[in-house]
Protein backbone atom coordinates (compact mmCIF):
# COMPACT_ATOMS: atom_id res chain seq x y z
CA UNK A 1 0.00 0.00 0.00
CA UNK A 2 2.83 2.38 0.81
CA UNK A 3 4.39 1.85 -2.63
CA UNK A 4 1.06 2.57 -4.32
CA UNK A 5 0.59 5.71 -2.21
CA UNK A 6 4.09 6.88 -3.09
CA UNK A 7 3.49 6.24 -6.79
CA UNK A 8 0.16 8.12 -6.73
CA UNK A 9 1.66 11.19 -5.06
CA UNK A 10 4.68 11.21 -7.39
CA UNK A 11 2.41 10.82 -10.42
CA UNK A 12 0.21 13.73 -9.29
CA UNK A 13 3.26 15.93 -8.77
CA UNK A 14 4.36 15.16 -12.33
CA UNK A 15 1.01 15.46 -14.12
CA UNK A 16 -0.10 18.78 -12.63
CA UNK A 17 2.66 20.43 -14.68
CA UNK A 18 1.22 19.13 -17.96
CA UNK A 19 -0.43 21.89 -19.98
CA UNK A 20 -2.99 20.69 -22.54
CA UNK A 21 -2.30 22.17 -25.97
CA UNK A 22 -5.81 23.66 -26.14
CA UNK A 23 -5.03 25.86 -23.10
CA UNK A 24 -1.79 27.26 -24.52
CA UNK A 25 -1.73 30.70 -26.11
CA UNK A 26 1.54 30.08 -27.92
CA UNK A 27 2.80 26.73 -29.19
CA UNK A 28 5.46 25.44 -28.44
CA UNK A 29 5.59 26.20 -24.76
CA UNK A 30 8.67 27.20 -22.81
CA UNK A 31 9.92 24.86 -20.10
CA UNK A 32 9.58 27.41 -17.30
CA UNK A 33 6.01 28.50 -18.16
CA UNK A 34 3.34 27.75 -15.62
CA UNK A 35 -0.08 26.50 -16.66
CA UNK A 36 -2.86 29.10 -16.65
CA UNK A 37 -5.47 29.04 -13.90
CA UNK A 38 -7.74 26.10 -14.50
CA UNK A 39 -11.06 25.18 -12.93
CA UNK A 40 -12.35 21.71 -13.65
CA UNK A 41 -15.90 20.63 -14.36
CA UNK A 42 -16.19 19.22 -10.84
CA UNK A 43 -14.25 19.20 -7.57
CA UNK A 44 -12.26 16.08 -8.38
CA UNK A 45 -11.05 17.44 -11.71
CA UNK A 46 -10.01 20.71 -10.07
CA UNK A 47 -8.14 18.83 -7.32
CA UNK A 48 -6.37 16.62 -9.86
CA UNK A 49 -5.03 19.72 -11.63
CA UNK A 50 -4.03 21.47 -8.39
CA UNK A 51 -0.41 22.29 -7.60
CA UNK A 52 -0.91 22.03 -3.83
CA UNK A 53 0.48 18.97 -2.07
CA UNK A 54 -2.34 19.18 0.48
CA UNK A 55 -4.82 18.61 -2.35
CA UNK A 56 -2.87 15.56 -3.49
CA UNK A 57 -3.05 14.08 0.00
CA UNK A 58 -6.81 14.75 0.01
CA UNK A 59 -7.11 12.86 -3.30
CA UNK A 60 -5.15 10.02 -1.73
CA UNK A 61 -7.62 9.82 1.15
CA UNK A 62 -10.60 9.93 -1.24
CA UNK A 63 -9.37 6.89 -3.14
CA UNK A 64 -7.67 4.85 -0.43
CA UNK A 65 -10.16 5.37 2.40
CA UNK A 66 -12.76 3.48 0.36
CA UNK A 67 -10.23 0.75 -0.32
CA UNK A 68 -9.32 0.51 3.36
CA UNK A 69 -12.96 0.36 4.45
CA UNK A 70 -13.77 -2.40 1.98
CA UNK A 71 -10.69 -4.33 3.13
CA UNK A 72 -11.73 -3.99 6.78
CA UNK A 73 -15.25 -5.18 5.92
CA UNK A 74 -13.69 -8.17 4.17
CA UNK A 75 -11.64 -9.00 7.26
CA UNK A 76 -14.71 -8.79 9.49
CA UNK A 77 -16.67 -11.12 7.21
CA UNK A 78 -13.82 -13.65 7.06
CA UNK A 79 -13.25 -13.60 10.78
Amino acid sequence: VETTRYFLLEWLSYTYRYIPVALLDVVPQKLNWRPPSYFGRDDLETLLSSDSAADWVEIHYWFYSRLLLSFLEYLLICW
